[in-house]
């Protein structure tokens, strides 16, 4: 067993100054091309850093941790150097640095570090953050761990601390639930026994108790007391969940409305169940028309962030129906008022981002939410003005349909140099299609009438494209150990990896809910279908995240309805937690997520994500043929 401590290892080296004629010893501290000024960092200390990697683009963040809680922050280097300072209430740091599109993983230990008393004591909550930090992030940046070392290691730490038992509370409770049921039935078990101890239970302590007993199984014990509290508690928080719960479930939109005006808000400040009902009751009225009463509803939504995103939702449905359009372009304006709102107050960026992070996402909403305006000013007759919004939403998404929109409004506004000059762009840096390309070529032929060489420059700019995706590809490469399994196909058959070696083997996971999973089919089975007689491909569609006594019959349903010819597995649940076990080993967080195995028998590439069709079956027809030639 591997010892986690090691993920804290720390090596010094010593410099000496002088200072007021007395020695003064500055301890630095170095892993991998990272060096901090200090080797026993204390919260609120001022940090010099250096890192001396070999890509001169590369970025940064660091978390800081808080208990259980941890919060990103941009670094921002100058010639490799910057400066941080360690918020007060910090509790452990992780550093992780990025260079050409792969996280540096300090040799699978990662950048953690843990922080010290005034008198050089490692603070007790310190090393409990880092395993909290490890078990959750580690994965993401290419971590080695042992999870149930980890995982032991932090259970102890807080079980046999009073103060961070308390300071971590349920979340932890449930968090060690998650990822070993018998260790926190444990803890739930113990929560149970002090809670039933108590004669005079708060609404609070109630509600722990009824959240304990309804995870560990007693359903008539929790029903029993959830009468309970509605009784004794009828405008309470318990009492208001349970109406979002029923608000959720409820078909018959008048019900939908009775149930939200019973509700009353728990919180202060944005209150995001008030705003999910809120959105779909106006989502409701925009779908009949009646834009009077879902300017009533949308207006009463404090969030604008939800605000504009349901905007753009309504714009967008309308306008791809050519209804309304009037009334759309105002609303869609809207979207992007609220943005560029948001864009202007610093305040309301999450916790869970950084300040860049936050801008990027809020300039990525933007252009989404551009394309929808450009769309209805296009078909309003806006020609110009659709071209300009247009132009701000490829230069955020790099997407084939809005790509195709974008070009499609150039020709129309016969700016033909300029639709051939940005479609060979699109065309050499893999954002193509059909439709790409013939809106090229008319472009093409306006501006040289004269020449017959369309079909071998097309072929040239295609040709860069694929030398350009094969480099990018080959510099995204792993050479990881994968993790060898046996899963039950839809025939009942059991497949395992290793029966595999020798071949490239495709692992796409996916779940019937899953909307980008369901997108990539098409190009899947695009892809299945040219290599379907190659003895030296299999590809595996691991069916996860989702389960239920009619799973196995609900995804034969889907992929027979589709006419699909995939080879399912079906992941298994885990029997200490509420994981599945092979996109758990794979460290799976998001689907649809692939993994490639080389004939070695190890994780050669990693993609998460959908992009398109033409870029998904260019991307494994370049990684097959790498393959095959390594």
């Amino acid at each position: 067993m591997k010892n986690p401590i090691i993920y804290l290892a720390i090596l010094c080296t010593i410099l000496s100054c002088k200072k007021d004629e007395k020695e003064v010893v500055l301890k630095k501290q170095t892993l991998g091309h990272f060096t901090l000024s200090k080797d026993k960092i204390q919260p609120g200390d001022t940090l010099q850093i250096s890192y001396n990697g070999e890509d001169s683009d590369m970025s940064a963040i660091y978390y800081y941790m808080v208990n259980n809680t941890y919060f990103p922050e941009d670094i921002e280097f100058k010639e490799k150097e910057s400066q941080i300072i360690v918020p007060d209430s910090a509790t452990g740091l992780a550093f992780n640095f990025k260079e050409n599109g792969q996280y540096d993983s300090n040799n699978k230990k990662g950048y953690l570090l843990p922080l010290y008393t005034k008198d050089g004591e490692m603070l007790p909550a310190s090393q409990p953050s880092l395993y909290y930090y490890t078990l959750n992030e580690g994965k993401n940046y290419d971590i080695e761990f042992e999870k149930e070392s980890i995982l032991d290691s932090l259970n102890k730490a807080v079980s046999t601390n009073s103060e961070l038992k308390e300071l971590w509370g349920d979340n932890y409770i449930y968090f060690i639930y998650r990822q070993d049921k018998e260790a926190g039935k444990t803890l739930m078990e113990d929560e149970v026994i002090a809670l039933n101890a108590n004669e005079d239970l708060t609404e609070d302590d109630a509600i722990r108790l009824y959240g304990f007993k309804n995870a560990l199984g007693e359903k008539e014990y929790a029903d029993s007391l959830k009468t309970v509290i509605l009784e004794k508690y009828p405008n309470g928080s318990f009492a208001n969940r349970q109406i979002v719960m029923e608000f959720s479930r409820e078909k018959d939109f008048n019900k939908k409305l009775e149930l939200y005006n019973s509700y009353q808000s728990p919180v202060e400040g944005e209150d995001n169940m008030k705003n999910y009902m809120l959105s779909q009751i106006a989502n409701y009225y925009a779908g009949q028309g009646d834009f009077e009463n879902f300017k009533e509803y949308a207006q009463q939504m404090d969030s604008n962030s939800s605000k504009a995103s349901l905007f753009n939702s309504v714009a967008w449905d309308n306008a791809e129906k050519g209804q309304y359009l009037e009334e759309m372009s105002v609303i869609s304006k809207q979207s992007l008022d609220l943005i560029k709102e948001l864009e202007n107050d610093p305040d309301n960026k999450p916790n869970y981002l950084t300040t860049s992070q936050h801008k990027k996402n809020l300039e990525r909403n933007y252009g989404m939410y551009a394309d929808t305006y450009a769309y209805i000013l296009y078909k309003t007759g806006n020609l110009k003005e659709a071209l300009e919004y247009q132009k701000v939403a490829f230069e955020q998404y790099e997407d084939v349909e809005i790509a195709e929109r974008y070009l499609e409004y150039l020709v129309e506004d016969n700016q033909y140099e300029k639709t051939e000059k940005e479609a060979s762009s699109m065309i050499e840096n893999s954002i193509s299609s059909d439709k790409i390309i013939n809106l090229y070529e008319t472009a093409y032929k306006e501006t040289k009438p004269n020449d017959t060489n369309f079909s071998e420059t097309l072929s040239k700019l295609e040709k860069i494209a694929f030398d350009k995706e094969t480099e990018d590809i080959r510099n995204k490469m792993v050479d990881k150990s994968a993790y060898d399994f046996t899963l039950k196909d839809m025939s009942g058959k059991e497949v395992s990896l290793a029966s595999l070696k020798g071949k490239t083997v495709v692992l796409d996971f996916w779940a019937t809910w899953c909307g980008p999973c369901k997108a990539s089919f098409p190009g899947m089975q695009q892809v299945v279908d040219k290599y379907k007689d190659d003895e030296n491909i299999e590809i595996l569609f691991i069916d996860t995240f989702e389960n239920g006594p009619k799973r196995e019959q609900q995804v034969a349903e889907f992929i027979k309805n589709n006419k699909y010819t995939f080879h399912v597995l079906f992941d298994k649940s885990e029997e200490k937690s509420n994981g599945f076990e092979v996109a758990e080993a794979y460290g799976v967080t998001g689907i649809p997520t692939k993994i490639i195995i080389g004939p070695d028998g190890k994780i050669k590439y990693e993609q998460v994500g959908f992009s398109g069709t033409e870029k998904l079956v260019q991307e494994l027809e370049i990684l097959f043929e790498i393959l095959k030639n390594s």
